[in-house]
């Protein structure tokens, strides 16, 4: 006769299950890592490839008064000025909410975000767009394209208040309504820094891996630490 599976308390999980998780955490990150690390390299021996430039130039064929405002408002957010209301609102409605560890972990997630950009951004020190290849908004005068930091911070920011969203808001209507939020502002912000040419395509696309392996990380930690407090 076949013998019984041992039972399980609740809250506990199989040894099998967990190395499962582990692995899976481990090898996502292997390649998010592994893919920017790749990005990084060619964005330091490059200004800019072919592709940046096809791709400026299609998103600023679009160009339009609407467009122009909605697109210029959403970079606005990501300025330092912006940003700091951003994370001042945002952290009042969680500690208002009663969620202090929320908050103090959406604040190391966000601010940490912010430290390691700028740390990346002095090693690979890859000049921005030149203005005459393309149409731009503001003069940038240093060496600081790549990552962008304006999607990073999305990332940090809005990437982590909706994962608060999807795992802890049991209205599901509201639920959404953050999620559907949170994930267009990330989608949007690459576009919009491309859009008033403060930074090329594979500079977003390093910020969308970088912003997406440190948030998996913050994430990760968070899920274990809240375990300790929360049910």
């Amino acid at each position: 006769m076949p013998k019984n599976n041992p039972v399980l308390k609740i809250g506990e999980v199989s040894k099998e299950h967990s190395k499962k998780k582990v692995f899976s955490f481990k090898g996502t990150l292997g390649i998010l890592i592994a893919a920017f690390s790749v990005l990084a390299i060619l964005a330091k021996q490059n200004p800019y490839f072919g592709f940046d430039l096809n791709t400026t130039l299609f998103i600023q064929s679009f160009q339009n008064p609407l467009l122009d405002y909605y697109l210029r408002a959403i970079s606005i957010m990501g300025n330092p000025d912006g940003s700091l209301i951003v994370i001042i609102i945002l952290t009042t409605i969680l500690i208002g909410l009663g969620k202090r560890l929320y908050a103090i972990y959406f604040l190391l997630t966000v601010f940490s975000m912010v430290l390691i950009t700028l740390i990346l951004k002095m090693i690979v020190a890859r000049p921005r767009p030149d203005p005459e290849l393309i149409n731009q908004l503001n003069g940038y005068f240093y060496n600081d394209s790549f990552p962008s930091g304006h999607v990073t911070f999305f990332i940090g920011c809005f990437g982590f208040i909706a994962y608060l969203a999807y795992t802890r808001v049991k209205l599901v209507l509201l639920k959404w309504l953050i999620l559907l939020i949170s994930i267009s502002l990330i989608a949007t912000i690459g576009i919009s820094r491309i859009y008033v040419g403060a930074h090329w395509f594979s500079d977003t696309i390093g910020a969308y891996l970088i912003g997406s392996i440190w948030l998996y990380i913050m994430v990760h930690v968070f899920q274990k630490k809240s375990s300790q407090y929360l049910n």
